[in-house]
């Protein structure tokens, strides 16, 4: 499911989807409307590099997130590790999505009028392009960026509601490759079924669970987190090792799918998705030219500095 030619991008990348989008440097040959437009590359464009420089910072934010998590002077206080934690997850799961070709962006206002005005200019502005946050994905054969305007009340619930349209895509994908060996199918697909189910959580069924607990925690001090706290001084060590999780490898952690303990399942879910982007790091890391890899100068860098922490 990687993105065509992503493996083999060189050197250190620093683009930004949403910088692109202002640069005007793309034409259409369809209308563009507020909530969904085509972007049509020009001769010898790509965004591939784009796409790389993006898996590569949500990466590294994912892994410097995982390895600042402290224990506090206050060894019951679990509220920061919840918070910091869902960061990580959130880094995590973006960083994935690039991978495959597929960004949940934030077009800002002055990003969408470069936008329209490239549009007018060619006839096909039928209204003009919402500033918000956009599902994009890129079609490298045909050259094509598709977006479309993210649906939902809030900038996390949009991003998870598109990271569970990926997993669901993910796992009609594996069923569907007969190149795997059926043991490895049935494996793969029932983590990747494991890890939606974690997502949709308590009704949550567009992923967003992960979210609604990071919510509850920073708003409403609930689950226990802030003082007076209320969970043991035993049950708040075990949160903080589960969270070291995240150095394994992903088919090494054991997922929790009931609801008897809702922040062990959390903490461990989100160890998960930055343990899974990890593992894509590395494995597209080892796929490109041997030491040119954008990786190398990126997110393996840093996975490589703190391997000692």
């Amino acid at each position: 499911m990687w993105l065509p030619d992503l493996a083999h991008v060189q050197g250190a990348q620093t683009g930004r989807m949403s910088d692109w989008v202002g640069s005007g440097q793309y034409y259409f040959d369809s209308a563009v409307s507020g909530g969904r437009m085509s972007f049509v590359l020009k001769p010898g464009d790509s965004l591939t590099e784009i796409f790389a420089a993006e898996m590569s910072r949500f990466a590294s934010a994912a892994i410097e997130t995982s390895v600042g998590i402290a224990r506090p002077g206050m060894p019951k206080s679990t509220a920061w590790l919840f918070i910091q934690t869902y960061y990580s997850a959130f880094y995590a799961a973006h960083s994935i999505l690039r991978s495959v070709g597929i960004s949940a962006t934030n077009f800002r206002r002055v990003d969408c009028q470069k936008a329209d005005l490239v549009a007018e200019l060619l006839g096909f502005s039928e209204e003009p392009i919402n500033a918000a946050q956009f599902k994009c994905e890129y079609r490298s054969v045909s050259q094509r960026l598709d977006c479309n305007k993210a649906s939902g009340k809030g900038i996390h619930e949009q991003f998870w509601r598109i990271f569970d349209g990926f997993l669901q895509s993910a796992s009609s994908n594996v069923l569907q490759n007969d190149a795997l060996p059926v043991e490895d199918t049935q494996d793969i697909f029932y983590r990747l079924d494991q890890i939606r189910s974690v997502l949709r959580s308590h009704g949550y069924n567009d992923g967003n669970w992960l979210s609604s607990i990071r919510n509850e925690v920073t708003y409403t001090q609930q689950h226990e987190t802030w003082f007076p706290y209320g969970r043991s001084r035993k049950d708040c060590d075990m949160l903080f090792k589960l969270q070291k999780e995240w150095r394994n490898e992903p088919e090494k952690i054991h997922l929790r799918t009931d609801a008897s303990d809702d922040p062990a399942k959390f903490v461990i879910a989100c160890a998960f998705l930055v343990s899974l982007s990890i593992s894509i790091v590395k494995d597209m890391g080892s796929r490109g030219i041997p030491r040119k890899s954008f990786l190398r100068s990126g997110a393996l860098q840093l996975l490589n500095q703190t391997s000692e922490r």
